[in-house]
């Protein structure tokens, strides 16, 4: 702010920071500023549709991983043979 000759404060272009807004150089920082603004907001909305992506993903798999598992047994269940070996199992059974 700057005074007139009667003391009477006059404002300049100041935003409510106090940022001169006539200059250009303040201006173009502030194009700056919205720019990265505008960036970020793009990133974190591509970053959150990559996580409900992803989330779907793990909530695909863990149903297949469930159904795969009940088809599995269900045929060991039917073969009546043990078809499910322990590492040491296997080990053992291959010396």
């Amino acid at each position: 702010m700057s005074t007139n000759g009667s003391n009477q404060p006059t404002m300049k272009a100041e935003d409510k920071k106090g940022l001169c807004l006539n200059c250009p150089k303040k201006e173009h920082e502030l194009q700056k500023l919205h720019e990265i603004a505008e960036d970020s907001s793009t990133m974190i909305k591509k970053t959150s549709e990559h996580i409900r992506a992803n989330e779907e993903i793990l909530e695909a798999y863990k149903k297949l991983k469930e159904y795969s598992d009940f088809i599995f047994h269900q045929a060991n269940e039917v073969k009546g043979v043990k078809t499910i070996y322990t590492l040491e199992e296997i080990m053992m059974g291959s010396e």
